[in-house]
């Protein structure tokens, strides 16, 4: 669903440009004390924080956020670098998505689920959001800085696709066991059930086809 565009204030940049909130319009706070109370939160939550300085795309990640994507702790880190841990099948969405949350004619917000892979191979899923921030430079309006969270999602989403699977099982049965039980002559459900047996990819559900099938032979 697309998103509502925002209107982007920004200031004339004079050495350091303010950040500023591409929503409301007011510079970030200095105060440190509120910086690591939200960063307190954020660990609290389970949320790594992120930081991306444009234009060279240097990454600043917390801990939890290196945790998760298995990288050390000292290593520095590039937005080319986090693009190479993302799923190739995802790859270039998260990359367009990013490229239009930092145009100053784009949302200036990001909202997005992606996988990585992580060095040993292990597949996780991701929950990202952050907002781009706007200035000035001599005439040019462009994004300076990128942050946001990112939330590590994966048992959430396995959990979702384990309910899937189940409620699938219980219709494809109950699919077949119809076909089964309404067709009189067995030789013509056996049919049937190899029909389905071969356009199912599920072994669990292939090996209850397989059973289904040889009952009704043995009913011939």
């Amino acid at each position: 669903m697309a998103k509502q565009q925002q209107r982007t204030e920004v200031v004339p940049f004079q050495g350091s440009a303010p950040l500023v909130d591409s929503s409301r319009n007011s510079p970030l706070s200095t105060n440190v004390s509120a910086e690591e109370r939200l960063q307190f939160a954020a660990e609290a939550a389970n949320l790594g924080t992120w930081d991306l300085v444009l234009p060279s795309n240097e990454l600043h990640w917390c801990s939890r956020c290196k945790e998760i994507f298995g990288i050390a702790p000292d290593s520095s880190f590039y937005y080319e670098h986090f693009l190479e841990r993302v799923h190739p099948e995802d790859r270039s969405r998260v990359d367009a998505v990013v490229k239009q949350s930092i145009d100053p004619r784009g949302p200036g917000t990001y909202d997005i689920e992606y996988r990585i892979v992580q060095p040993g191979g292990d597949i996780r899923w991701i929950a990202a959001s952050g907002k781009a921030y706007f200035g000035d430079f001599g005439g040019e309006v462009r994004a300076f800085r990128f942050l946001g969270t990112l939330l590590d999602c994966t048992g959430q989403k396995r959990a979702q696709e384990l309910l899937i699977q189940s409620e699938k099982l219980a219709v494809t049965g109950r699919l077949a066991a119809a076909i089964a039980h309404e067709i009189k002559n067995p030789l013509d459900a056996v049919g049937n059930l190899l029909y389905l047996l071969r356009t199912e990819t599920s072994e669990q559900v292939r090996t209850q086809y397989l059973d289904m099938a040889s009952a009704e032979l043995a009913r011939a």
